[in-house]
């Protein structure tokens, strides 16, 4: 018999096949002599490099639960034992993280401190580093998954586990400045001034510093020029030798069989 959880205080049954433990014996080196502080939406654990298993408390950590037919014994650091009843999934977002589970965790109801199984961690190809300070968990790609900071001999991290939070959104109000016409007129592509004192009225956030004058924009006045082509027909010359033609062209850099570089055309009108 399986139950998955629909809402925080309701559960549905659902029929599935039982799920047959292989072994009925844990071993978690962990001493459970500390008194764990429920907080909403987040569960506690602890990496443990002589838990067999992943262990958890927390009920409403797993996404669903599938009961044991026969509880399976975990002997805890002080020699003492505890039952696990279930085994399922945990899901749970870290900052890093929108959407993570760890599957196959011991749903342990007399367990005060949730267990991180280190052989389980190196048995998924995870990477997991000891230092003073904090255990880290990466993936072969180096991403770091898990950091579990160092407290009192144990590393602790804290998971959560429900809906992530959204993204926080900033929104920054801004001042305008006024600002003289003629950097409005290039930043809007050069337009013409009285467009432009017809944009302060329907535009938001666009003011003309009044002090300013009007100036003569270059590139405007450059970009709009043209040239006067004339389309009259050219006037040709009626006698001999009264328009003459020339064209001079060297240094050449080959010269002649004469050895000259130079040349001149000479063309009759």
């Amino acid at each position: 018999m399986k139950y998955r959880k629909n809402g925080p205080y309701e559960i549905h049954a659902q029929n599935m096949e039982e799920h047959q433990p292989q072994l009925h014996l844990k071993r978690a080196l962990v001493a459970d002599t500390t008194q764990r502080t429920p907080q909403a939406n987040t569960c506690q654990w602890i990496i443990d490099s002589g838990a067999s298993d992943y262990l958890c408390s927390d009920y409403f950590a797993f996404i669903e639960i599938a009961f044991l037919p026969q509880p399976i014994k975990i002997y805890m650091g002080d020699n003492r034992c505890v039952l696990a009843t279930g085994r399922e999934t945990v899901q749970f977002y870290t900052p890093t993280l929108r959407n993570a589970s760890i599957s196959a965790v011991l749903y342990v109801p007399q367990l005060e401190a949730n267990l991180l199984s280190v052989g389980r961690l190196i048995e998924k190809h995870y990477n997991v580093a000891f230092s003073a300070q904090c255990c880290s968990v990466t993936t072969k790609d180096s991403f770091e998954i898990l950091k579990a900071q160092y407290d009192h001999g144990i590393y602790k991290v804290n998971l959560n586990y429900g809906q992530p939070q959204p993204p926080t959104v900033q929104v920054h109000t801004a001042i305008t400045k006024p600002l003289p016409m003629q950097t409005w007129h290039r930043r809007l592509g050069h337009l013409n001034e009285a467009d432009v004192s017809r944009l302060v009225e329907s535009a938001n956030n666009i003011e003309i510093d009044p002090a300013t004058t009007s100036s003569i924009c270059i590139p405007c006045l450059q970009g709009k020029q043209h040239v006067n082509i004339n389309r009259q027909p050219a006037q040709r010359a009626t006698q001999l030798g009264s328009k003459i033609h020339s064209d001079l062209c060297g240094p050449i850099g080959t010269p002649s069989h004469s050895n000259y570089r130079y040349y001149i055309i000479y063309v009759d009108d």
